[in-house]
């Protein structure tokens, strides 16, 4: 990928973006330095590709405070020197410390163990239990939903081998009632700034709670399980949406997690009472649907890149996060 070097009028810092291939269109980030230099031309900002030579791009971009954004982790490029920001996966157990921490509602979370008594008292009448590893989550296959009272039954036959016993084993989450369709929002979240909400949703109704087990064990209450994939169109699970409280919320969600540029902020709503929970984040940087190579067709089924830009004007709102963060960290 060839050095951008745009021009800026007396710039006194520099601010480069790694963009990661096939994570990201290296045209979007161009959009977005378009829009800097237009509005920060104090600011030089660059566009390099992981993996890039630093040694090839011009020494004045390090002679003055630089910042260095990565949406996910940087493998081979090195910045010599200046802040970093660079997105990593972060354990599901971190993030629940990292919430409680913060104060942020959430459900209850821990480790699943064989052979405990689960309290209702604690719990509350249902739970889910989800893989620990990062990379089964993304499935929806591996939720499950269950009365808390028969968590102590539980065995190692239950669960699918691969994704439980031989992969870290499970969570156990206290459930939160988002409706007979299960509905999730995510938020992505620049530097706390939202570019992008999208609601996803289970649209075959689930069991009502006073099913019998059998029943409240059959059913699916994550909208990415497969069967919801293979039986509905994107258009019938997936919407974007403004959704202005989800939005102040997942600013919330980011502002207690300030080291990781990009997130994306899954949140909950409990359909009774209304308040929200952040359940997960996803801080990797795999999640730049505008261009990623994964979410094609889903991205082209929900009205294409300009759909996802065109929500809330996200070129704009990503310019002045990296304008604001550069101005308080480029050293």
């Amino acid at each position: 990928m060839p050095f951008a070097h745009p021009k800026a009028a007396h710039p006194s810092r520099s601010l480069v973006l790694v963009n990661r291939p096939l994570w990201q269109d290296p045209a979007d980030l161009q959009e977005i330095v378009i829009r800097i230099r237009e509005r920060a031309p104090e600011i030089l900002p660059i566009v390099v590709q992981d993996g890039f030579d630093v040694a090839k791009i011009p020494p004045v971009v390090w002679q003055r405070p630089t910042l260095t954004v990565s949406f996910a982790p940087l493998t081979r490029f090195r910045p010599p020197r200046g802040a970093v920001l660079q997105g990593r996966p972060v354990p599901k157990l971190e993030q629940h410390r990292r919430f409680l921490a913060a104060g942020l509602p959430t459900p209850k979370t821990a480790l699943f163990e064989f052979g405990r008594s689960y309290s209702e008292e604690h719990w509350g009448e249902f739970v889910i239990l989800k893989p620990v590893n990062l990379a089964l989550s993304s499935t929806g296959d591996s939720v499950m939903f269950r009365r808390t009272r028969r968590l102590r039954e539980l065995r190692s036959g239950d669960f699918p081998p691969e994704h439980y016993i031989h992969r870290g084993g499970a969570l156990v989450q206290s459930f939160i009632d988002t409706g007979s369709q299960a509905t999730v929002r995510r938020v992505l979240s620049l530097c706390g700034r939202p570019l992008y909400t999208l609601r996803s949703w289970a649209p075959a109704p689930r069991p009502g709670l006073s099913a019998p087990d059998e029943e409240i064990e059959a059913s699916i209450v994550d909208p990415k399980h497969p069967l919801v994939r293979a039986r509905y169109a994107v258009q019938e699970r997936r919407s974007l949406a403004p959704d202005g409280e989800a939005t102040a919320f997942a600013a919330t969600v980011h502002a207690a997690l300030p080291e990781f540029p990009l997130i994306g902020c899954d949140i909950l709503k409990d359909h009774a009472s209304g308040k929200l929970y952040v359940i997960e984040i996803n801080a990797g940087g795999n999640t730049w649907h505008f261009s990623s190579a994964t979410y094609a067709v889903q991205r082209a089924e929900l009205g294409g890149r300009d759909a996802f830009v065109n929500q809330l004007g996200a070129w704009k709102i990503a310019a002045q996060a990296l304008i604001a963060k550069t101005r308080e960290l480029a050293r």
